[in-house]
């Protein structure tokens, strides 16, 4: 036998002999070292970089409680990014917000030159986010100082994707950026098509968008290269979604809007499914699931392998929404936990079973629900058409 292996023999005997042996008289046992705990986040628009939707939870237990509502000046679309007990959200009236996630007081505010539709993205202690100002900012998270600012040719709603040293973003006209996450310079950039509103999705090594010319494309992430684009015969709005070998992507169909699954690796069309209605949200993927919301208010679970339909439930037409010629048109899109689908419709916010697709509960806040909700923590946190971002919880979270 090997010294090294006799060390190790003799010293594990060693370590064994003292945990049996007592202390002496008068001596303090030593208290156990604590697990390190994990820190719960939700840090990017649909929980991650592949866009999946999936939550860190846990959800609201029981029935739905305010816990506080924080007004700004204007409407609330960005998506809340929570870690580290702070809220960062964007505001129709120009701010990037950052706000305590128990006592809903503002630790500080950013004002750009435009509306802040982009969902914050949190990395590196930075908060990078997007404005129709054309700009594109790294905040310092601690403070919203500026760390640096990089400016576009078009306004950006769409939210940033940070993923190794890379933060990734599109703009309104039709390009997408990918810039140096600590410095802010550009490493490449793609004129993807003739306007841009959705975000991407990023594995390691690929970047998939969608155009609103109907045009899925996807480019090596690191160099811009083009790896293949999939033409639908409709405009793409909604974010793609990627799991595995997969993309999942809403928009594109000749008289109803599909929810396509493309093959990420050659772009190669698996499946489509019409669910009889605009689907301008992005779709939430946990398991073998798809949750997609769109129609009439309708939330439909799919199964991923095949498309087929599992179940679907309506939410009925208790608030206005905007407008379409096929009915109101629904820009948020769900989230899902372990056991629940949650998603802002009109002014409820609803949490439905994700396996049966029963409701679970409702909270109707004082306007449209068009963000997205970031689920952490036992608490739901979801901005609103009445400028407002909503902290609902239960009595015992």
């Amino acid at each position: 036998m090997g010294r090294t292996f006799i060390n190790q023999l003799i010293g594990g005997l060693v370590a064994l002999w003292l945990t049996m042996t007592p202390a002496p008289p008068g001596a303090q046992a030593q208290p156990a070292t604590p697990a390190a705990q994990p820190v719960i986040t939700a840090v990017m628009f649909r929980g991650n970089a592949a866009r999946t939707g999936e939550q860190p939870g846990p959800g609201p237990t029981g029935e739905p409680v305010l816990r506080w509502q924080f007004k700004t000046d204007g409407r609330v679309d960005s998506t809340p990014a929570v870690t580290d007990g702070i809220v960062y959200v964007g505001s129709d009236d120009g701010s990037v917000y950052a706000i305590d996630a128990d006592t809903a007081e503002e630790r500080w505010r950013f004002t750009t030159g435009g509306e802040v539709n982009s969902s914050p993205a949190v990395a590196n202690g930075r908060v990078y986010v997007g404005s129709a100002d054309g700009s594109f900012y790294a905040l310092h998270a601690s403070s919203g100082e500026v760390h640096w600012r990089f400016e576009t040719a078009g306004a950006i709603t769409s939210s940033p994707a940070v993923v190794g040293e890379l933060v990734y973003f599109s703009t309104f006209d039709g390009v997408l950026f990918a810039l140096d996450a600590e410095r802010g310079s550009e490493r490449w950039h793609y004129r993807v098509g003739q306007q841009v509103q959705a975000s991407p999705a990023v594995s390691q090594d690929t970047v998939y968008i969608g155009s609103n010319d109907g045009v899925l494309w996807a480019f090596d992430a690191a160099t811009g290269d083009e790896h293949w684009h999939y033409q639908t015969s409709g405009g793409l709005i909604s974010s793609p979604a990627l799991v595995a070998d997969t993309v999942y992507i809403g928009g594109g169909g000749n008289e109803g809007d599909l929810l396509n699954a493309v093959d990420a690796g050659t772009g190669a069309l698996r499946w489509s499914f019409e669910p009889a209605g605009a689907l301008i949200s992005s779709p939430a993927i946990a398991g073998d699931r798809i949750y997609i919301f769109g129609g009439h208010a309708v939330l439909f679970a799919i199964e991923a392998a095949s498309g087929l339909e599992l179940w679907r439930t309506g939410f009925g037409d208790e608030g206005e929404g905007d407008e379409h010629e096929h009915g109101p048109l629904y820009h948020a899109s769900p989230v899902v936990t372990d056991r629940t689908v949650y998603v802002g419709a009109e002014r409820f916010i609803y949490a439905v079973d994700a396996e049966s697709g029963e409701e679970q509960w409702r909270f109707q806040a004082g306007g449209d629900m068009s963000s997205s909700p970031a689920v952490v923590g036992g608490v739901v946190y979801i901005g609103s058409s009445d400028g407002s971002l909503y902290a609902v919880g239960s009595e015992s979270s």
